[in-house]
């Protein structure tokens, strides 16, 4: 199986991609240092509480040189987002 480089975790601040991240990391599936998580506001971010995590308004440098994106919007949002 092909090795995950990065994770980014899109819109990830809130519950579901706290709840993501939280479980990746806790399970030692992925390493913290290659998951990202993004928001909106940097304000979102202190949400976070996941030691060794990335955080970053830019989902383009968020994506960049991911293996896995996952978009944690809700689905009203998806097309704003991905524009």
């Amino acid at each position: 199986m092909k090795s995950i480089r990065k994770i980014a975790l899109i819109g990830g601040a809130g519950m579901m991609g706290r709840a993501i991240a939280e479980g990746i990391t806790g399970k030692g599936l992925v390493p913290p240092e290659r998951i990202v998580v993004t928001a909106r506001h940097p304000e979102s971010l202190e949400r976070v509480q996941v030691p060794g995590v990335k955080l970053t308004v830019n989902n383009v440098t968020a994506a960049r040189g991911a293996s896995v994106i996952i978009l944690c919007v809700h689905p009203g949002e998806y097309k704003e987002v991905l524009a």
